[in-house]
């Protein structure tokens, strides 16, 4: 007599749908949980500041617009670091973090001053990437721009001037930032952008340098670096006063002495 098969039975269609409806409604209700949870019970309740030296830790949680009792995990990181950036000029960047279970974080990083550019009767503090960061009566010991129109300038902008000396502004930011690379940004006295077709620097009141606008001016400093070692360091005196002209077609820098 033949064995009689058992017959297996395959979960049908609807059991495996719902089982998957079941597992769905699972996550959005363990989800929901979770987030009803945070905004119930994650406040800040205290906030940690770093990098802030020019401005205080006060100041800095007050630019960023979050208060003590906000929800924590409500809080718009994005919109806070840019109220930061917005209302403190001296800040360069901006970094805000949430750390369980009620603590906000604020890490900054300051900028300086380095240069001043007058406008009429005040001067206008700039950092090397040419950001407005104040208005002030004296510009003291910092570079002195001259030659360039500020148009309607305003704290935390970047320097904008008439559409003519749009490459030389660009020129003076650059040459700006190539100089502090090289750690030698004390030693200018001042920058002349007066001629849209090129830079003039009194470099420690000792040399003139003339760069032409819209150069390779990480190559123009290491070669003003390289003159000076050379040259100026080894063969001048205290009183040797000169120029180097870095404009020349054919690309070195020709270094004259100024007569007694």
């Amino acid at each position: 007599m033949a064995r009689q098969r058992k017959s297996r039975r395959r979960p049908s269609r609807r059991a495996g749908r719902f089982l998957g409806l079941y597992v769905f409604l699972s996550v959005i209700l363990i989800t929901t949980v979770i987030v009803a949870g945070c905004i119930v019970f994650f406040k800040v309740n205290q906030f940690e500041v770093h990098g802030n030296s020019r401005y205080s830790a006060e100041e800095v949680v007050k630019a960023s617009g979050v208060s003590t009792g906000d929800n924590l995990c409500l809080v718009k990181k994005t919109e806070a670091a840019g109220k930061v950036l917005s209302n403190l000029s001296y800040v360069r960047s901006v970094n805000i973090r949430r750390k369980l279970p009620d603590t906000i974080v604020i890490t900054v990083v300051e900028t300086e001053a380095v240069a001043a550019v007058q406008t009429e009767n005040k001067w206008w503090l700039i950092n090397p990437e040419g950001k407005l960061l104040e208005e002030v009566e004296d510009p003291r010991d910092y570079i002195k721009i001259s030659g360039l129109t500020l148009m309607a300038p305003a704290i935390g902008d970047t320097i904008t001037v008439k559409a003519d000396f749009r490459l030389i502004r660009s020129s003076l930011i650059e040459l700006l930032t190539a100089m502090q690379g090289r750690d030698m940004l004390e030693k200018i006295r001042s920058i002349d952008c007066g001629n849209e077709a090129q830079l003039v620097m009194n470099y420690n009141g000792q040399l003139k340098v003339k760069m032409l606008a819209d150069a390779d001016y990480d190559y123009e400093v290491k070669m003003l670096e390289a003159v000076l070692k050379k040259y100026v360091d080894v063969n001048w005196t205290k009183g040797d006063k000169g120029t180097l002209d870095m404009t020349y077609d054919d690309g070195h820098p020709h270094l004259t002495k100024d007569a007694k």
